[in-house]
């Protein structure tokens, strides 16, 4: 018996794929923040129309706004994780481009998907991020990317559960992002035909 890696693949995401960003964002939630967060406040933040409407506005967005990056990764053709950059929106924002959203589902940890999406949408440029603090996983993950916290956690919101934390980085020697040019299916689908 021979261990497997697992093929990961990662490509720009588009308005067709909302709906599949929208289930990954929802089970990341489930997974990620499960015993972190109350299981209600996750629930309510889940599956909603808002979330939806968001990434419809972001993925119009990225089709003319050359800084505004949003992938979609697998795992074995399996949807499991996405990233979106854009330039940042804070007044008082350390970098000049925001790793707004980074999610994998569990089957994509240890197979170095999160790091080729950060890759991808952002390459070697400084960046900064929003962390939910004591989440010492994701922290050091992002360590491993360049990033380190430059202030104390604040209380973002209503009703929060833990502060949350900025990290930042600034430019990295140059990553090369790895995308495939479509759905693997798709080019599995080609090749049948041909």
């Amino acid at each position: 018996y021979r261990f497997r890696m697992p093929v990961t693949s990662i490509r720009h995401a588009s308005v067709a794929d909302i709906e599949t960003l929208v289930d990954i964002h929802n089970q990341a939630w489930q997974e990620t923040y499960a015993g972190k967060i109350p299981q209600q406040r996750i629930d309510e933040l889940s599956d909603t129309e808002e979330r939806r409407n968001d990434w419809l506005a972001a993925l119009e967005r990225a089709q003319h706004d050359s800084e505004l990056h949003a992938c979609i990764g697998f795992v074995d053709g399996t949807p499991a994780g996405f990233a979106l950059a854009r330039p940042s929106a804070d007044v008082d924002a350390p970098r000049a481009t925001e790793l707004k959203l980074l999610y994998t589902l569990r089957i994509a940890h240890g197979t170095g998907l999160g790091r080729g999406l950060v890759d991808a949408v952002l390459g070697d440029r400084a960046a900064w991020l929003w962390m939910l603090d004591d989440n010492p996983r994701a922290e050091r993950f992002y360590a491993k990317l360049g990033f380190a916290r430059f202030e104390e956690p604040v209380w973002r919101w209503p009703n929060a559960a833990k502060p949350d934390v900025r990290l930042a980085r600034d430019a990295q020697g140059p990553a090369v992002p790895r995308l495939a040019p479509e759905h693997p299916a798709t080019a599995l689908a080609q090749e049948a035909i041909a």
